[in-house]
């Protein structure tokens, strides 16, 4: 490659400080030239000190250092290690992401990284594929969902569902026709939301169970139809009252905690909603919810620290819970 072609040469400099360099590994400007050889560019000191200095003025953080060499190295990057460590959670958590996906995804996060940072990064890394789907299409069908809630389109595709017949586990399948409204990660699984074209009200379906997703030329049906959102969808609060993605009907709930249980409860059901006290030992909180098998398990998980007021539906239906447990546990 000619020596002055510098366009090029600037931009394998920029990736050899961000590949080679850190703040304990500093370059010289002779290692850096004997890399630039590696891509078949030659480069003499003084045009190296001209492009490092126009790559400072371009904004990058680069830094001449004289600890613990004399070198130059690149200070700042577009993710800081922790920030790329909290992302890396994330996709080895998610369901939704294949095995092949998460080791693609996480080689590259490490790209961020110097070679010696790097190490670190992939020390750390355990993948669990327990539980991650094996559904390759997910990738495309999201975009394909994306694109149609742009476009106010139905979608078609064919959802996957297993149950047990004569005794043994098998795969059986639907055709839904739906109007998408939304994509939410709820439980480190991957949601769309939306309205089945037959019914008046909202569903909830996991992405990774969808196959041969198709954008159909049909306009979805307006969301102010079937719910109570106008104006914008309401993903996030949504999201919020279907605890556990089951469906069901939305009831003011209040529920009698005992003090001890106020983080937990917090955490579960939001700190925006209204808290009251009770007694001493106890505080009432006020919210609207999703009246569902969701909330009933949540609630008879803690049914020593936490009792249902109202509404009565859902009193009857931790009771009925907690009666069915023990008429189990009777045997």
């Amino acid at each position: 490659m000619a020596v002055g072609n510098s366009k090029i040469k600037i931009l394998y400099i920029l990736e050899i400080l961000k590949k080679y360099s850190d703040e304990m590994h500093p370059l010289t400007s002779n290692e850096i030239i004997d890399k630039l050889s590696g891509y078949g560019v030659t480069c003499e000191r003084k045009s190296l000190y001209s492009d490092i200095e126009l790559l400072q003025v371009a904004g990058y953080d680069i830094i001449n250092t004289k600890t613990p060499k004399s070198g130059y190295f690149l200070a700042s990057r577009e993710f800081e290690q922790p920030e790329l460590a909290l992302l890396a959670d994330a996709v080895m958590a998610a369901n939704f992401v294949t095995p092949k996906k998460t080791s693609e995804i996480l080689k590259k996060l490490e790209g961020f990284l110097s070679i010696y940072d790097a190490k670190n990064f992939r020390d750390r890394i355990f993948i669990d594929n327990t539980h991650k789907c094996e559904n390759n299409e997910i990738y495309y069908n999201i975009d394909k969902i994306q694109r149609a809630i742009e476009e106010n389109k139905m979608v078609e595709f064919t959802y996957i569902r297993h149950k047990i017949i004569n005794g043994k586990p098998e795969e059986y399948k639907n055709t839904f026709y739906v109007s998408p409204y939304a994509l939410t990660w709820v439980d480190d699984n991957y949601y769309l939301i939306g309205n089945m074209h037959k019914y008046n009200n909202l569903l909830h379906l996991r992405v990774d169970r969808m196959k041969s997703v198709e954008i159909k030329k049909r306009d979805s049906r307006n969301f102010e139809e079937v719910c109570e959102y106008r104006g914008f969808f309401d993903t996030a609060d949504y999201t919020a009252k279907a605890f556990n993605m089951f469906g069901g009907e939305k009831a003011r709930v209040e529920l009698l905690c005992k003090n001890e249980s106020f983080e937990m409860v917090s955490d579960e059901f939001g700190k925006d909603i209204v808290y009251i006290k009770h007694d001493d030992d106890h505080f009432r909180i006020l919210c609207d919810s999703i009246i569902s098998e969701g909330l009933t398990s949540y609630l008879v998980q803690f049914a020593d620290k936490i009792e249902v007021l109202s509404p009565p539906k859902l009193r009857r239906m931790v009771v009925d819970k907690i009666d069915r447990l023990c008429e189990v546990y009777k045997k």
